[in-house]
């Protein structure tokens, strides 16, 4: 406890506690209060974290655009860069899970059905890779990053598609997923059109994601399980990208660019996954 500090309103006292603990310690401290008589308890954390978070999220995923489009003008290919993502990010997840798994001193439930969990979360990210990877081949980032910003218009929509036929909006978003990588095999009319229809499929499966992924953490409880959603999600990606591997022209590629573009991944892509 760092401070106490008591207020006294009417017949009732008010204890603000300052206090610095892990999140997995708050519920035998809320426990604890109860036991001794509070009611009416609130938790409030510090806001310059969350601000710091969030901050980082979006600073990531805003330059992320920019610096894809660098490597495309450098001749990196749309399916280089949708495998090495989806490479990286296996990588990664797999990084995180194991050192969680080390350092963590509780036992936490498995998810169930993390699998089917980690499907939606997986074809989605597949789906936005492929779209924006071919959006960037053809117009620039402001433009792109233009569009993405309308994105939070279409999260209300989906969420209520979901929650009125679920199963027909895995369907939409496998289709779309589908379309996105035969997209990015493919080698369509080159034209600020074309450019601007693929970023608007990509801001539609980035809002996708990211109601997709909200609901999916609220309504199984994750919390602090986290690392492992992302570790499924991480297999399932990492397969996607053995699968893509004969596509990606590989071999084409210098040491210093694997570097480059695995650290861009990494920052860029993973980073913010992990924040959020």
């Amino acid at each position: 406890v760092k401070n106490i500090d008591y207020r006294r309103m009417g017949q009732k006292m008010r204890c603000i506690l300052s206090v610095k603990m892990r999140e997995e310690d708050v519920p035998a401290l809320m426990t604890a209060l109860r036991t001794a008589g509070a009611i009416n308890i609130s938790l409030q954390e510090r806001s310059w974290k969350q601000f710091a978070l969030l901050l980082t999220i979006v600073s990531l995923w805003g330059i992320h655009p920019v610096i894809a489009r660098w490597f495309l003008l450098k001749g990196i290919a749309p399916m280089t860069l949708l495998t090495f993502r989806l490479g990286i990010f296996c990588i990664c997840s797999v990084i995180l899970f194991s050192v969680w798994r080390m350092f963590s001193k509780r036992r936490y439930a498995p998810i169930p059905h993390v699998i089917r969990l980690s499907f939606l979360p997986a074809i989605s990210t597949v789906a936005l890779a492929s779209l924006m990877y071919k959006a960037l081949l053809i117009i620039p980032s402001p433009l792109h990053l233009g569009i993405m910003r309308f994105n939070i218009l279409l999260i209300p929509g989906i969420a209520l598609l979901r929650s009125k036929s679920p199963s027909m909006t895995r369907v939409t978003i496998l289709a779309i997923a589908i379309a996105g990588i035969l997209l990015s095999l493919s080698q369509p009319h080159i034209s600020i059109v074309t450019g601007i229809a693929l970023s608007i499929g990509t801001m539609a499966m980035y809002a996708t994601y990211s109601q997709v992924i909200s609901s999916t953490l609220l309504d199984n409880k994750i919390g602090l399980r986290y690392p492992y959603l992302l570790f499924t999600t991480g297999l399932l990606l990492g397969f996607v990208a053995l699968v893509l591997l004969p596509y990606a022209h590989l071999s084409s590629l210098n040491i210093r660019m694997v570097i480059g573009l695995s650290l861009f991944m990494t920052m860029c892509v993973f980073i913010p996954h992990a924040c959020y």
